[in-house]
């Protein structure tokens, strides 16, 4: 049985590709003056920072989910946003 060789073009190759693929990104202004002056860049005030989530859910709540935002012109990540939201706003005492 031999062994078998992993070369490093190979384990790259898959982190090149990765870093390819497109992330959401919050809005930003960039503003230059000159070379010399320093670049002032600030993220867009109504952008409130986001975490990205990793959850497991039901394969049909998933799809009723993607249903839904279909149906109302939104994102899955928009629905479950407001969602978790008002859920939180419920648990919250009075």
């Amino acid at each position: 049985m031999s062994k078998k060789v992993t070369d490093a073009n190979s384990i790259l190759g898959v982190a090149r590709r990765a870093h390819d693929v497109p992330r959401p990104q919050a809005s930003q202004s960039h503003t230059t003056t000159s070379p010399q002056e320093h670049t002032t860049v600030t993220a867009q005030e109504t952008a409130p920072p986001e975490r990205r989530v990793n959850v497991a859910i039901r394969a049909s709540t998933h799809k009723a989910l993607k249903l839904l935002a279909v149906q109302q012109d939104r994102t899955v990540q928009d629905l479950v946003d407001e969602l978790a939201q008002a859920y939180l706003s419920q648990q919250r005492p009075s």
